[in-house]
């Protein structure tokens, strides 16, 4: 995972995996989990200040999919708490997921209405909304291992 600020990098100072036991799965709220899925959530601690400047943030990470019969699937909610009222996240230019798929596999993603089939190494450019969950079919070509991308760049204006 790379969480980059403006030019500077950050690294995550807390991971919460839901249902490890402890305490995470308690403040994990409901509307974030799904059925067959551990939720991961990073913490990472960036000053206000730095945030409100309106400098991109981009954070990204890499995931192999290993799955049965060459077939995986992976979930995706995007939580914006806290935005300015002024902020519209239909604006790609400042808010958007990028999935992209690995050489090797083709991507079946649906986001909200919004459906379409990504073929290896393209990428799909979505428009996030506020817990509305990007979900994918992954489908190995030629029993190669699965891997896809994920990337994602918010800045406020």
């Amino acid at each position: 995972m790379k969480v980059v600020v403006g030019a500077q990098s950050f690294q995550a100072s807390d991971l919460i995996i839901s249902g490890r036991g402890g305490y995470g799965y308690a403040i994990i709220p409901k509307g974030w989990r799904e059925p067959g899925y551990h939720v991961l959530l990073f913490t990472f601690m960036v000053s206000s200040r730095i945030i409100d400047s309106g400098v991109p943030i981009t954070i990204s990470y890499r995931q192999l999919l290993p799955g049965p019969a060459g077939k995986s699937s992976f979930f995706y909610i995007p939580i914006f708490e806290h935005l300015p009222k002024s902020v519209s996240l239909s604006d790609t230019n400042y808010y958007s997921i990028t999935l992209t798929a690995g050489p090797n596999c083709d991507l079946v993603v649906t986001n909200g209405l919004f459906k379409t089939r990504v073929e290896p190494g393209r990428d799909v450019n979505l428009s996030p909304k506020h817990l509305q969950a990007i979900r994918a079919t992954v489908q190995s070509q030629a029993n190669k291992p699965l891997e896809a991308t994920r990337d994602g760049t918010f800045s406020l204006p």
